[in-house]
């Protein structure tokens, strides 16, 4: 063969090597931006997930804190129900002479505060309701200074005049 003929040969075939080495290089570049593209796709899938995940968190925390409020909240009525209760527990129901039910504080009780009756309704309205006896005429009266109410409590006892009736003698 001649030398120029092989020459001619070892170009074409070194032509051909450069082809299949920009082919093959764009197969592998097409692939690696496929690989590429495939794992960015992934990654937006994955951040869009833990966004939702971090929105949820966020929701729940939230969730969390109005629940724990409202359990505070919750506490803060029970511990009063119960203070009232407990206070309450040292009264009793009792009728006045006309009628009308009132909350006069238990004997056994009558060691912390002096004996006094309350206003049923204020004290369901968690009012004090602490009744002030008072007189028109010849009936007595117990009124509650919180909602003004008048309790008959019956009437005032006679004028004892064994005293004047002494003195005049």
């Amino acid at each position: 063969m001649e030398p120029a003929t092989i020459g001619t040969l070892i170009s074409g075939i070194k032509g051909t090597i450069d082809i299949t080495i920009a082919a093959l290089r764009a197969r592998d570049e097409a692939k690696a931006n496929e690989m590429a593209n495939a794992i960015n796709d992934q990654l937006a899938k994955l951040y869009g997930a833990l966004f939702d995940a971090q929105q949820n968190a966020l929701a729940s925390q939230e969730r969390i804190q109005t629940l724990v409020n409202e359990a505070s909240a919750l506490k803060s009525e029970l511990d009063e129900f119960m203070r009232k209760r407990i206070e309450l527990e040292k009264y009793e129901l009792t009728p006045v002479s006309e009628g009308p039910v009132l909350y006069r504080l238990k004997v056994s009780n009558a060691s912390e505060k002096p004996a006094h009756y309350r206003c049923p309704s204020c004290v369901d309205a968690g009012k004090p309701g602490y009744l002030q006896p008072a007189t028109k005429g010849l009936r007595m009266y117990l009124i509650c200074p919180d909602c003004r109410f008048e309790y008959a409590a019956g009437f005032l006892p006679p004028p004892d005049y064994s005293k004047l009736i002494e003195r005049m003698a």
